[in-house]
């Protein structure tokens, strides 16, 4: 499991690599037969991981999951949950949205995830419309007046590990670098108006890492 690569096909020989959170883009290489009645070639890795003695097979492997969003879109997300927690014991939740808009969640390697697992916290990283790998359609989903459709597949997302007892309300971040920055800032805006006509707040807290909060300012002092 995880997101595998092919680097190099030539004279029989397939070499990828294969990132998940307890492979950092480890090296594989593979000799296929020539011919049906050969018997199979080796599998053998040929890069190694300086783990500098951690232990990566104790490192959590997402679950990929589906929301229906505010609209009925599905939504495609992946939860990492800490060692030993469960569905239905909620625990402190991060929602991490990726950059972009045109970008898209893999289950690959990811230092700053499992570091917030190690102290406890889920991870839950919604691929939102807009997306890539889903397909055109639903990468045009969010575009011109559309943009804040998926602000609130965003929202979704929180309100789904509520709903199936993975966190509480109040104890979930929004969290995301760039454009993911931008929509950790517009969740909770949302998250807030949305309570003023009666919904409870979801967010406790938001990270925005050089997100856009104000697009007037942006376009004055961006050059061309």
């Amino acid at each position: 499991k995880g997101v595998v690569s092919v680097a190099d096909l030539r004279g029989g020989r397939v070499v990828w690599t294969l990132s998940n959170a307890r492979k950092p883009g480890t090296g594989f290489a593979y000799d296929i037969p020539a011919t049906a009645s050969e018997k199979p070639g080796t599998l053998r890795p040929v890069t190694l991981a300086e783990d500098q003695g951690v232990d990566l097979n104790l490192f959590p492997l997402p679950e990929l999951v589906k929301y229906s969003s505010f609209d009925g879109v599905e939504i495609p997300a992946f939860v990492w949950m800490p060692p030993g927690a469960k569905p239905g014991s909620p625990i402190p939740f991060v929602v991490n949205y990726h950059g972009g808009p045109e970008g898209q969640w893999r289950p690959s390697f990811s230092a700053t995830t499992q570091a917030l697992l190690s102290r406890g916290f889920g991870v839950m990283q919604p691929n939102v419309r807009g997306s890539t790998g889903y397909g055109r359609a639903f990468q045009m989903m969010d575009d011109y007046k559309n943009r804040w459709a998926s602000v609130k597949d965003g929202v979704e997302a929180a309100r789904w590990l509520i709903k199936n007892n993975y966190a509480k309300a109040g104890k979930i971040a929004a969290y995301g670098g760039s454009y993911g920055g931008f929509m950790s800032v517009a969740t909770i805006v949302e998250d807030g108006e949305a309570s003023e006509k009666g919904t409870p707040l979801i967010f406790g807290s938001s990270v925005n890492v050089v997100g856009i909060v104000n697009m007037k300012t942006f376009l004055e002092q961006t050059s061309g």
